[in-house]
């Protein structure tokens, strides 16, 4: 089968194109200009290089292909409204318009489970995370992240409901494992200076999800004997029923050599982040806040996930164990500081 993967060079992404690869499926991924394509290049992917929003990418991209595993995104909070959307709305519905005049047949989407919480976690009153779908979703003033979650995965359902094509979002929890070049870096260095807190008391609940767990959902999706036109949740770990704030970044201190980071009440440092993101969109700085009320919500609250539809349906259930997934950081984590020295050594 041919597929496509987008955002093949980013976390998520070369993942799936790295299991489609070993499933035999011949692969074609999309990148951006700049992005490190060596590992594709080594699987034998096809590249397209280029922006999705604009329409000649997306129809050279499509071409010929039977199923879109879509993990193009922008998941970078502190950006504008417009690179936001443009990353994760504009593109995807580039390729939608792409998809349905080439025949593509399935689009399986990287969602998020934000978009089962009604709008921001801001007005989130707790409660099970499972397929909800919110009718008037309520947004805090500058969380763009999650209305564009929220836009991308009712665009993509719409095309289903019209006919273009079978669509299948995936409301995936916060994923964790090797290639995370955009928050685990941030989590390192800020353990490393001492800057990292636990809010609250810790207990509770995140929604780890390992990346490998994840590109096996996107691949059992992608099978046509799947019901389309409805969310997934993708959330847990293999060998026990939680992880909690203080399981994750106690273990990625230890994993590391930092010290564990400290205690803050949730309350403290919710009044922190909202403090030092409203300075920030203020004055427009170029460091961004290390704190946001966002991260206070996703981080601090409790999270109760609801994955039976995808266990019954898709088959799914996570595989990876948490001391897995962080042995594996540990040794990408070593395998990224010795690319360092070696070009610090040339330098």
């Amino acid at each position: 089968m041919h597929v496509l993967v987008t955002g093949a060079g980013g976390f998520i992404g070369s993942h799936i194109a790295e299991l489609a690869v070993a499933a035999g499926h011949a692969v074609r991924g999309v990148v951006l200009p700049g992005e490190d394509t060596s590992l594709l290049h080594e699987w034998g992917v096809e590249l397209v290089v280029g922006d999705l929003a604009d329409p000649k990418v997306a129809a050279r991209a499509v071409a010929g292909c039977e199923v879109i595993y879509n993990a193009v995104g922008n998941v970078n909070i502190y950006d504008s409204r417009d690179a936001l959307y443009r990353g994760n709305v504009w593109a995807t519905e580039s390729l939608l318009k792409a998809a349905g005049a080439a025949g593509v047949r399935r689009m399986v989407l990287a969602s998020s489970y934000v978009v089962s919480l009604g709008g921001s976690f801001h007005y989130w009153k707790g409660g099970v995370i499972a397929e909800q779908r919110q009718v008037a979703p309520r947004f805090w003033r500058w969380d763009y992240y999650t209305q564009t979650k929220v836009a991308v995965e009712q665009a993509v359902l719409r095309a289903h409901d019209e006919g273009l094509l079978e669509t299948v979002p995936l409301r995936i929890g916060w994923v964790y494992g090797s290639r995370n070049r955009v928050t685990l870096p941030v989590l390192v260095k800020m353990l490393r200076r001492g800057q990292l807190m636990i809010m609250g008391d810790g207990r509770n609940r995140l929604g780890l999800v390992h990346v490998t767990d994840v590109a096996r959902a996107f691949l059992l999706a992608g099978n046509g004997n799947v019901a389309a036109g409805r969310p997934y949740v993708i959330e847990g770990v293999a060998d026990r029923p939680t992880v909690t704030q203080a399981d994750f970044l106690n273990a990625l201190a230890d994993l590391i050599g930092a010290p564990h980071p400290r205690h803050v009440p949730f309350g403290v440092a919710l009044a922190l982040g909202t403090v030092l993101e409203t300075i920030w969109h203020l004055h427009h700085t170029d460091d961004q806040p290390p704190l946001s009320s966002f991260i206070v919500h996703l981080v601090g609250r409790d999270q109760r996930f609801d994955t039976s539809r995808a266990e019954c349906e898709l088959g799914w259930k996570p595989q990876i164990s948490f001391e897995a997934g962080m042995r594996e950081i540990q040794t990408w984590l070593e395998y990224e500081q010795s690319n360092v020295l070696k070009q610090e050594a040339v330098i």
